[in-house]
């Protein structure tokens, strides 16, 4: 039997169908981190109710009626929905191309601009049968995107090696070179210096 839905899970999922329609970032990372709270609650806290599930950081409208349909043991209509449509191709000319793709060479996570976590990212790569996945973050020039310091690329490098372990798909270390506005491209290895802003904040959804 299937795997009852739980308040992450069903958020997780739910996120993951929105990333697939390229929803705006911000509204993925807004269900991926009412999902983070959900999983951090102890057994006997979990809210049974719309009301007690708004009433808790990061929660919204519809990433709480999401929460307590888990909680009832029921499929969400609107996950159920998501599902249907992602059973159709979004692109069905390219479907030959795409089942000859190994892996993914260029991918960005929460280290900078993208909405889904690193370990997630690689579970989804390694679901669709991907031999390998770069992660290709941004350098600290691209600011707006959180580009990653040096400090910060040490520290993701280090989960990616955790992540690594967890995951037959090969996780490659690949950050993104980035090129001035005179067209000169910077290394990595030059780039990796000074003091980033910090991501857009989301609004609970």
């Amino acid at each position: 039997m299937p795997a009852l839905p739980t308040p992450e899970t069903v958020l997780r999922e739910y996120a993951f169908w929105l990333e697939r329609e390229r929803a705006d970032t911000y509204r993925v990372r807004a269900f991926r981190q009412a999902a983070e709270v959900a999983a951090a609650l102890e057994p006997g806290a979990v809210p049974t109710t719309e009301a007690q599930w708004r009433a808790l950081p990061r929660f919204g409208p519809k990433t709480a009626a999401l929460a307590a349909a888990a909680v009832a043991g029921e499929v969400p209509q609107a996950l159920a929905d998501r599902r249907a449509a992602g059973a159709a191709s979004l692109a069905p000319a390219g479907d030959g191309l795409r089942a000859l793709l190994r892996g993914d060479l260029h991918t960005h996570t929460t280290w900078s601009d993208g909405g889904s976590p690193l370990w997630e990212m690689a579970e989804v790569a390694e679901a669709l049968g991907h031999e390998y996945l770069a992660i290709t973050d941004h350098s600290p020039r691209l600011r707006v995107a959180n580009g990653l310091t040096r400090e910060r690329l040490t520290a993701q490098w280090e989960e990616i090696a955790l992540v690594q372990e967890m995951r037959h798909v090969r996780v490659l270390r690949a950050p993104r070179s980035t090129s001035s506005a005179t067209g000169r491209w910077t290394a990595p290895t030059t780039s990796w210096q000074g003091s980033t802003s910090s991501s857009r904040p989301s609004t609970p959804t």
